[in-house]
């Protein structure tokens, strides 16, 4: 089941607590963005499903808008799917839309308040990059390794891909992604020893070539 707040909802959560404990021991963290010149090399099924059908509705360089992502078209990913909308003339994001398996990952509620209050300001520091990088070009960011990395318990191993949607106005307002998480003592060997990998790949470049896996 998914959960919306609209746009005027004002609620703020209080702020998750950042780890500094290592909690990724098997491969060093990415420390910046790849910038890629192919399609990502997206790895979960459900993910290529969702990256796929994103890029089904991309119209020439224009991302699809929020209003015509149809859940149904994509049952599988409801419990993963998250929707962050961006705080105009800010580098803030709202959550607006988060499916079961994501809200599971967080002690607050995630839905309505500036995200950066959720996760706090030093891991919100990296994300928001991603997400403005997103918007802004705009393009697809695609990550591989530590998910959830921000509190101790969440801390787990996975894939990660975010796209930019337009509001009706015709403006890149929102990101929609999903996040596929396994608990890092519930992962594999072959999921822990992953080469962690963080890239950005603009829309320009996808839409000269739309292999979703290398």
């Amino acid at each position: 089941m998914l959960e919306y707040a609209s746009s005027t909802d004002p609620a703020l959560g209080q702020g998750v607590a950042i780890s500094e404990q290592t909690i990724y021991s098997h491969a060093k963290l990415p420390d910046a963005l790849e910038h890629l010149d192919h399609a990502p090399s997206v790895e979960n099924e459900k993910l290529r499903q969702l990256f796929d059908y994103w890029l089904g509705m991309v119209s020439g360089l224009t991302p699809p808008r929020k209003a015509d992502i149809d859940p149904m078209a994509i049952p599988r990913l409801l419990p993963h799917i998250w929707i962050q909308e961006h705080v105009a003339g800010t580098t803030e994001f709202r959550c607006r839309l988060a499916g079961e398996d994501v809200k599971d990952r967080y002690a607050v509620d995630i839905i309505g308040p500036l995200f950066s209050e959720v996760i706090g300001d030093k891991a919100w520091a990296l994300v928001s990059e991603q997400y403005m990088l997103a918007i802004n070009t705009p393009g697809v960011c695609h990550s591989i390794g530590p998910v959830y990395m921000h509190t101790i318990e969440r801390m787990g191993v996975g894939e990660r891909i975010l796209m930019p949607l337009q509001n009706n106005e015709g403006v890149n307002a929102f990101i929609l992604g999903a996040t596929i998480y396994a608990p890092l003592a519930q992962a594999s060997m072959e999921q822990q020893a992953k080469t962690p990998r963080k890239t950005f790949i603009p829309l320009s470049v996808l839409m000269g070539g739309t292999s979703t896996k290398t």
